[in-house]
């Protein structure tokens, strides 16, 4: 009996070490999986629809008017706002106010040499008239020419809205045929009171007196760029 004893516990403890075995066995014959680490995608960021553009003014004759101000246009699919806030205008009248699909001219348009910038000689820089800042600026004619009226303090601030798709069939019927392209365009400032007086060489165009037509500022549409504001 007493040798029984030990051989059962050798038994016993061979037994555990083949069961140990086993299972060091099959985990070593399990086949090696790769963890491939998942980078998480990014969700799409949604298409910006509006566009947002500031015009800075700069005087073309300083001479008559140092005209200050700024604008801005914000085109938002088919509609169409444009703020406008002016100052050192021509007091108490009706100020002309267009978008050329033009540049700004130099004083290398100074033709004739005489010190001002007139119409005749900044046409073919400014390009064509494609929208009128008037009361309605879906149509060149829609607003009647009716501009915005300076305060007695030669200040003015112009609210109006329309949409892109009237206004580009009213560009296309006067010959534009590149449509609203308003970061090639410029605003334009324009006229004098009638009481002025300006030399013999300053010209108006097509059957329009110097006066009425006289560039007083100018001022490119330039697109705002948003950048996006990263944080760690």
């Amino acid at each position: 009996m007493r040798h029984s004893i030990p051989l059962l516990l050798l038994i016993i403890s061979l037994m555990g070490a083949s069961a140990c075995g086993d299972r060091n066995e099959s985990s070593s014959d399990r086949p090696a999986t790769n963890t491939v680490p998942v980078t998480p995608t990014r969700p799409a960021e949604p298409e910006v629809s509006q566009e947002t553009f500031n015009v800075v003014f700069e005087d073309l004759n300083p001479q008559r008017y140092t005209v200050k101000g700024t604008g801005t246009i914000i085109k938002d699919r088919d509609d169409l706002q444009v703020n406008m806030n002016m100052t050192k205008v021509p007091r108490n009248r009706r100020i002309t106010q267009r978008i050329f699909n033009g540049k700004c001219p130099t004083a290398a348009d100074d033709a004739n040499g005489d010190g001002y910038l007139d119409f005749a000689e900044t046409s073919e820089t400014l390009g064509q008239p494609i929208i009128g800042l008037d009361k309605n600026i879906n149509t060149t004619t829609g607003g009647r020419g009716v501009f915005p009226l300076s305060s007695s303090l030669g200040k003015y601030d112009y609210r109006a809205s329309g949409l892109v798709s009237r206004i580009v069939v009213d560009i296309q019927s006067v010959g534009a045929d590149e449509g609203l392209d308003l970061g090639n365009s410029v605003v334009v400032i324009q006229g004098l009171p009638t009481f002025y007086r300006l030399p013999a060489t300053v010209a108006g165009l097509e059957g329009e007196s110097a006066l009425e037509t006289l560039p007083l500022a100018c001022g490119k549409v330039e697109a705002v760029i948003f950048k996006e504001l990263v944080t760690e």
